[in-house]
């Protein structure tokens, strides 16, 4: 038996987003950094990360669910390729809140402790061989992650929800628990009572009645991250309409409202414009054959389950038209191409926060893009890379969401437009329905635009901050032209130099503008711009293309004195498995040594005045190593770990 549907279909035309105010960012950036230090508590750090041992090509999920007595039972089939020869594999699964009832499938027993359950197979797999097996299981789960109870009421009305990111399918359900370990097909079939509807990924196969309510069939045929499988289970209404794609078929979008709030679908009108604007940008939608949509759970932000976005209520009563936007871009940049540890997790939130100002951009041209990007620059510290997720804010709203957003902002400036808009495709095309890492995009991007990105992911990704500008100028007469000697410092003290195109904007006697792209690199750059006219005016980076500060100073002399602190950026990755890099400036000639914590020189390096990238590549086993530069201008000291 399928459900009565109540089918909108709504046109929308001269439809603007308004930007989000600070308030509403502050208070959705605020409750995700909270919830997931709650989140993160639940889980013993050790046991994040299982073994490469199994690529899982399915799972199908089998749950009864008692609201009532906040119990959960029922089944997970696996079905996986092994990797390596293997006697025994592991899965993910909450020990606290999750009981093994039976294990069927080629297992001679099992244990569970620690979120791990372990099975002990009843002979040794090779390479290349299936392998099938079903755990049978209940448990009454608090939260899958963010602090987000599993069992909840609205109304007296049992809501049911779930929100995996980063670590919490384990929380209710067996299964590797990885980003980079997509199941090729997830199959749902959850009962609730009679009364609740099931939300989740994927296509509706049906709703069938059950001795105790009524049995969903959800299934997800393309490939998902286990973070990414939802449930949202209350009493909704489901309302359609549909995104019709230039030369495809027309795909549903499902908003599922709580029965109260089915009247304000309208808040919702977004979403079907916006899939056609970002996919003129990102190409098609990436789950056609399925559908698009929202369902409401008990939060107060939102989170991109793959075909079914989850949002806290507030969405309903408008206002969200960012949010929506957001985690529709979240369909391409974390669902279709989905980072593969959270050590890059900026290449999901990063690139859907830089979507809304594209969005933007769609709407009101480059000044509400720019507009957009103005209110995405992050001047704080640390950087985009998470260096170390187990610890770490993996949603630090600064790096992860804007600073990320800025990145691609600077690297769109960086290669230009048709590089970077062709390399979005092209990103898209590599890693479509897999896992990538920061290395993997600024490959495709180097392809793309034939360019060494390095420094540009070394300075933005890898380090920390930002460069600061002092310019100053003065313009002459030479012969029949005008001539703007320019010059530029760098004079930010806590991180390295940056090499950086900057835009530099002459403003002439007759009101018409010039210009003119200089790259910065060094302490000092200096430029002589030859007009016709004589220059009143000289903006740097006028449309704020670099995240930067920049301050207009009276030219000065060369006794302008230069940095005097011996500055060291990096090791970038650390820990590392081998080796590492790092950025030195050395305002006098300095030695770089690498040290064990014994003090035995591991390895040293000459390096003369000036501005150095340094690749570390250590044979020295695992340990901790001091990296120190010392020289007559001083010291600097950092720490490195080899695992």
């Amino acid at each position: 038996m399928i459900p009565s549907m109540v089918i909108l279909m709504t046109l929308v035309s001269n439809l603007t987003v308004q930007p989000p105010s600070p308030a509403l960012r502050a208070h959705v950036a605020r409750a995700k950094e909270e919830a997931y230090r709650a989140s993160r508590a639940a889980i013993p750090e050790e046991q994040v990360r299982i073994a490469e041992e199994i690529d899982v090509r399915r799972y199908d999920i089998d749950l009864t669910i008692d609201p009532e007595a906040r119990l959960i039972r029922g089944w997970v089939g696996l079905a996986a390729e092994v990797l390596a020869p293997i006697s025994a594999l592991s899965l993910h699964m909450n020990s606290s809140w999750l009981a093994v009832d039976s294990v069927s499938g080629p297992v001679a027993g099992w244990t569970h402790q620690a979120h791990l359950l372990t099975l002990q197979l009843d002979r040794s797999f090779a390479a290349g061989e299936r392998v099938d097996l079903t755990v049978f299981y209940h448990g009454s789960p608090l939260y899958s992650s963010f602090g987000i109870p599993f069992f909840d009421q609205r109304n007296g009305v049992p809501l049911i929800a779930t929100l995996s990111e980063p670590f919490g399918a384990r929380n209710w359900w067996p299964c590797k628990d990885q980003p980079d370990d997509k199941a090729d097909t997830v199959s749902m079939t959850v009962t609730v009572p009679s009364g609740l509807t099931v939300a989740s990924n994927g296509r509706l196969v049906g709703i069938d009645l059950a001795p105790n309510g009524r049995t969903h069939r959800w299934i997800e045929e393309y490939p998902i991250a286990t973070y990414l499988v939802s449930l949202a289970i209350s009493d909704y209404v489901a309302i359609q309409e549909w995104y019709l794609p230039a030369g495809g078929d027309s795909v549903p979008v499902v908003h599922y409202l709580y029965s109260d709030l089915s009247g304000n679908a309208g808040a919702f009108a977004v979403t079907v414009p916006a899939m056609g604007d970002l996919a003129s940008r990102f190409g098609p939608y990436p789950f056609p054959k399925e559908k698009y949509g929202h369902a409401l759970f008990p939060w107060g932000g939102a989170m991109e389950h793959q075909t079914c976005t989850t949002m806290g209520e507030q969405a309903a009563n408008g206002g969200w038209e960012w949010i929506i936007v957001h985690e529709l871009a979240h369909q391409w940049w974390g669902d279709l191409v989905t980072c593969a540890s959270f050590h890059d997790i900026w290449l999901n939130e990063g690139f859907a926060t830089y979507s809304e100002a594209l969005w933007q951009e769609v709407q009101g041209g480059m000044p509400a893009y720019h507009a957009a990007m103005a209110g995405n620059a992050f001047y704080g510290g640390g950087t985009v890379y998470v260096e170390d997720p187990e610890t770490e804010d993996i949603f630090h709203y600064g790096l992860s969401y804007m600073k990320g957003a800025y990145v691609l902002h600077m690297l769109r400036h960086v290669v230009g437009d048709s590089a970077f808009f062709d390399a979005l495709l092209a990103y898209r095309e590599r890693f479509a329905y897999a896992s990538a890492t920061t290395d993997g995009f600024r490959q495709v991007v180097e392809d793309v635009s034939a360019r060494d990105l390095g420094f540009f992911f070394d300075q933005w990704i890898y380090g920390s901050r930002y460069p600061t500008y002092e310019y100053g100028w003065s313009c002459d007469a030479d012969g029949s032209v005008w001539k703007t000697s320019l010059r530029i410092r760098q004079s930010q003290t806590n991180t390295g130099l940056f090499t950086m195109p900057v835009d530099v904007r002459l403003t002439l006697d007759d009101g018409t503008t010039e210009t003119e792209i200089l790259w910065i690199q060094g302490f000092e750059t200096t430029a002589e711009l030859l007009t016709d006219g004589l220059v009143t005016a000289v903006e740097l980076d006028p449309e704020n293309w670099v995240l930067c500060r920049k301050t207009e100073v009276p030219l000065r002399g060369d006794d302008y004195p230069g940095p005097t602190m011996l500055t060291l950026q990096g090791p970038w990755p650390n820990p590392s498995t081998h080796g590492a890099g790092l950025i030195a400036w050395a305002p006098c000639s300095t030695e770089l040594v690498i040290a064990d914590l014994l003090g035995r020189t591991v390895m040293s390096r000459h390096l003369q005045q000036g501005r150095h990238a340094v690749r570390l590549d250590l044979e020295a086993g695992a340990g901790v190593y001091l990296v120190r530069l010392v020289g007559s201008c001083g010291t600097a000291t950092r720490t490195m770990v080899i695992r």
